[in-house]
């Protein structure tokens, strides 16, 4: 019996990336992800991260931002 032959994978080259930046909440909000996965001090529950603790002000402020322009 013949086996059905998926077509192979296009070249990744050729595909389109569409590029843009995020805005400002969400790319907050990556850095601040971001830093917590890599940082042995956010993973640790019982110590205090003043990074972690910034990043997360800056994602809060930059979205308390985006809410009052779009109100």
């Amino acid at each position: 019996m013949d086996e059905r032959r998926d077509p192979p994978p296009a070249d990744e080259s050729s595909r389109p990336v569409a590029v843009s930046p995020l805005p400002a909440p969400k790319a907050a909000w990556a850095a601040y992800v971001s830093h917590c996965r890599a940082c042995s001090v956010c993973r640790d529950v019982d110590q205090h991260c003043d990074e972690a603790d910034r990043l997360y002000q800056e994602w809060q402020a930059r979205a308390r931002r985006a809410l009052q322009e779009l109100g």
